[in-house]
């Protein structure tokens, strides 16, 4: 390549924004790869701009930002034809990144990497500050393609020399977003705070206002405010986009202030959304700011003249209204015909790209919601033919699969099959397992509907095994927005359950089942911790059980119309229990037995005969065998709400569960290896708070007055160091775990566990301590003794929180402690002073953690001030029961 050929690739370099991956705006758009849904979220990942008289290169990017990647792929083609004829090597390496981008668009992974590769190929030899920004582009192009391939660690490496490129050329803004791209790599190896550090590294903690704003501090905080977002640091990245709103409302284009204020509206709309998910009565006003945010976004693309982002705007905004009314949130709010057609015709207008199919697909939803099926399989007959033309086969499997998905509403079975069909045929092969998961769901529905028991298992295997390749995206992604746990995930693992349970599963079924429900469990607490988890080594729960001959572990599932029971006897297989009833009955009973066990004013009778109405799903089912195997534990791997229920307080009519059995729970079906405590090395690590200290203020709880008494007995049964009060400080708790190698740590102060990682936490004397402290505080190196037992004497669930304790569960894996003994609710600590005495007396004897917490708590149960399950029945026992 001659000298002046590259002095222009350099001044094109120069003009290059980087080319990064994570959200929308200056860096993407707003979609990522293998985003779900991937064909929904508007523009692609931005190509290079065109050089001056290049016209290949701009028919070529004009046609990929219209979503005609097959075109784009022509022009890119003839671009480096031309390019070759001329001796230009930089030129073809450009039009070979492009054409990897218009490849993985498509979904073509192998295509897109081989044309990176060709790109990258010709590029080496070449000199000078262009080329070197052409070859970071190439290179985050190619990270890109390794991390869909679930290859995070190799997108790492080639991240870090983009990053090193962009700033041996002085690119800052190169540099940034390479960066944010290796965070976003980071967050796929599941080391959220180790993506969390690389971005506060690049942008600081908060955002700073300038003092002379400028248009590029404008685009950093915007990117910054997406790449937070990305991480699911919501409140966080609202912040930051507000900050960059305002930045470039002073100083940035037209263009610049449309993509700030679409960005922050959907930041707002997602924030809206994981109000709802999370149950936030406040969810219906972030609702209204979300779509009060797109009203004004929809003015800035207007004075933009950019009427796609003005048609985003209003097509968001009205996903904003469909869930009020989809919630019955909105009762004054109502949809006409009208105002649909409206739209219909609006969407029309635009040219036929992605842009255009994805918004059909949209309405199609919509009329279907109003009750207008037939317009809506027009709109996705139209937008099937477009996607076939535009030869986009993810996109056409995509549309297929929806039109086969609103054929099984309508109750058109055959016609259903055949588009449901259609798509997976065509999206085999292809990067596009949110499509493939979608479409297997709505065939195994469809079969099962049918029943054909065999065709429905096969297609939620395959549907399981498509989110298996998103996990990284379940946990990582924006935890409402990419993939709503509850709504779009667990369905699919629970349907296919209640096939596998169906009729007389076999040994097989039952075990798939099983893995089934972990594999839900699993993504649940990643979801929750927001990076990998359980990175010790686990062992089989089974392996465990037959290893011993007096305890049998019993999981418990509950379905749209019964609950199941599989239980693990010592060296025996599997044993199925069924007893049928529905889902709503069960989750009613649950709540009232959990009302029942802590009021004291519902009548004896009504209490027992709720806990007995529990006791009969789970447990009588297998009592017969239970007590013919001669066990004295129970592990207990419980589903969903029946987490929060004391199992310890259900009753058979005669007595509790308690008098009967020791009972405790499982992580799932992998905990970490059962070990006992050898009693003559006991020893603690006591905390506690009894006075109101400045944190219980800041949270308006009171003292804690039998905490004393409590540190007191502890200390007369094991020899104990001991934090009171005032020298409970954060730092000094900090300092003695690190300098104290206790098998036991007991905690005595308030603390609360939720099902949502920001609300679980405990409270030191000066400040509260988050969960994502717990790791760096109670997690020991492995050159120290592990926490064997960590006691949260005065802990409790959060209020209206059906799976707060996964926040037990989060507290457990956070610290590295093979088990931790809590409660559900927070107890007379009198009672709690008396029980905890009784708990490591029996300990000092060498009786399990298991049979000692068994043991106090019938102490409890027979002393007439505290035999009310309110004072005994809260106390659960998680992880290895030894």
């Amino acid at each position: 390549m001659g000298q002046g050929n590259e002095r222009a690739w350099g001044q094109w370099g120069r003009s290059l924004r980087w080319l990064g991956w994570v959200g929308c705006g200056l860096v993407l758009g707003t979609v990522s790869f293998a985003a779900f849904p991937a064909i929904a979220q508007g523009p692609a990942p931005a190509p290079l701009a065109a050089p001056a008289g290049a016209p290949e290169f701009e028919q070529a990017r004009q046609a990929y930002e219209a979503g005609r990647f097959t075109e784009a792929i022509d022009h890119w083609q003839r671009a480096a034809q031309q390019a070759a004829q001329r001796d230009d090597r930089a030129a073809q390496g450009a039009a070979w990144h492009g054409i990897s981008l218009a490849w993985g668009q498509l979904g073509d992974r192998t295509a897109a990497l081989k044309a990176v590769q060709q790109s990258l190929g010709l590029l080496a030899a070449l000199r000078g500050e262009g080329v070197v920004r052409l070859r970071a582009a190439a290179l985050n192009q190619q990270a890109r393609l390794e991390l869909t391939a679930g290859q995070a660690a190799r997108a790492i490496q080639l991240l870090e020399q983009a990053e090193s490129l962009y700033r041996s050329a002085g690119d800052r803004d190169g540099q940034l977003g390479a960066s944010l791209n290796r965070a976003q790599a980071l967050q796929a190896l599941g080391l959220y705070g180790r993506a969390l550090m690389v971005i506060e590294g690049q942008i600081g903690t908060a955002p700073e206002a300038p003092r002379e704003p400028t248009r590029l501090q404008g685009l950093g905080l915007l990117s910054a405010g997406e790449a937070l977002r990305s991480l699911g640091q919501l409140a966080r990245a609202e912040t930051w986009l507000s900050q960059a709103a305002t930045v470039l409302e002073q100083s940035g284009t037209p263009a610049d202030r449309s993509t700030a204020a679409l960005a922050l509206a959907r930041t707002r709309a997602l924030l809206a959304r994981q109000g709802l998910d999370r149950n936030d009565p406040q969810w219906t006003t972030l609702r209204q700011q979300a779509m009060a945010s797109f009203d004004r976004a929809r003015v800035a693309a207007a004075a933009a003249g950019s009427d796609r982002d003005r048609l985003w705007g209003q097509l968001e905004r009205w996903e904003m209204v469909f869930l009020g009314l989809e919630t019955g949130s909105s009762p004054g709010e109502t949809v006409s015909k009208a105002q649909l057609q409206a739209l219909a015709t609006q969407v029309a207008q635009l040219p036929i790209g992605r842009d255009r199919i994805a918004a059909q697909m949209r309405l199609a939803r919509w009329w279907s919601t109003v009750n207008e099926p037939a317009l809506a399989l027009a709109g996705l007959q139209q937008a099937a033919q477009a996607a076939q033309a535009l030869g986009d086969h993810r996109l056409t499997a995509a549309v297929w699969g929806q039109l086969g998905e609103t054929y099984r509403q309508r109750g058109e079975t055959a016609l259903a099959a055949r588009w449901l069909e259609q798509s997976l045929a065509l999206v085999e092969g292809l990067a596009a397992p949110e499509v493939t998961y979608r479409t297997a769901r709505s065939l195994g529905q469809l079969r099962a509907q049918g029943g054909d028991r065999t065709g429905s298992l096969a297609a939620y295997r395959l549907a399981t095994q498509a989110i298996g390749q998103l996990r990284n995206d379940l946990a990582g992604m924006d935890s409402v927005v990419q993939f709503s746990f509850r709504d779009r995930v667990e369905p699919v693992y629970r349907e296919f359950v209640d096939q596998l349970l169906r009729g007389n599963p076999s040994q097989e079924d039952l075990q798939a089942a099983r893995s089934a429900i972990e594999a839900l469990q699993l993504v649940e607490l990643e979801n929750f911790f927001r990076q990998a988890c359980l990175d010790a080594k686990p062992e089989p729960l089974d392996r465990a059980i037959d290893g011993r001959s007096d305890t049998a572990a019993v999981e418990a599932i509950v379905l749209s119309d019964r609950v199941a029971t599989l239980t693990k006897l010592p060296g025996q297989p599997l044993r199925y229990a069924v007893v049928p009833v529905p889902r709503a009955t069960v989750l009613q009973t649950l709540q009232r037995v959990q009302q029942a066990v802590q009021d004291p004013t519902i009548p004896n009778r009504e209490r027992l005969r709720l806990s007995k109405q529990v006791y009969d799903w789970l447990v009588a089912p297998i009592a017969p065998e239970l007590a013919q195997s001669g066990v004295k534990t129970l592990v207990f791997v419980l589903d969903g709400p029946l987490a929060n229920i004391p199992i310890a307080a259900l009753h058979d009519g005669e007595q509790y569960l308690l008098e009967r059995y020791n009972t405790t729970r499982a992580l799932g079906l992998q905990l970490f290896a059962p070990k006992a405590l050898n009693p003559r090395s006991l020893n603690v690590l006591a905390a506690g708070v009894s006075e109101v200290a400045p944190s219980f203020q800041a949270e308006k709880l009171g003292a804690l007055p039998f905490v004393a008494d409590e540190l007191d007995i502890l200390a007369q049964e094991l020899p104990a160091a001991v934090l009171r009060d005032q020298a409970l400080t954060e730092q000094a708790l900090r300092q003695a775990l690190q300098q104290n190698n206790a098998p036991i740590v007991h905690v005595a102060t308030h603390a609360q566990f939720s099902s949502r990682a920001d609300r679980t936490f405990l409270l030191a004397w000066d400040r509260r301590i988050e969960l994502a402290d717990f790791d760096q505080l109670l997690r020991r190196p492995a050159s120290r003794p592990p926490i064997e037992l960590l006691v949260l004497s005065a802990c409790e669930t959060a209020r209206g929180d059906d799976r707060a304790t996964l926040g037990l569960t989060g507290i457990a894996i956070q610290a590295g402690t093979r088990s931790v003994l809590g409660t559900l609710w927070q107890v007379s600590d009198e009672s709690t002073a008396l029980l905890m005495g009784d708990f490591y007396q029996s300990l000092r004897t060498g009786a399990t953690k298991a049979e000692s917490l068994r043991q106090a708590q019938l102490a409890l149960l027979k002393n007439p001030n505290f035999r009310h399950p309110f004072f005994w029945a809260p106390y659960i026992l998680v992880g290895n029961w030894l």
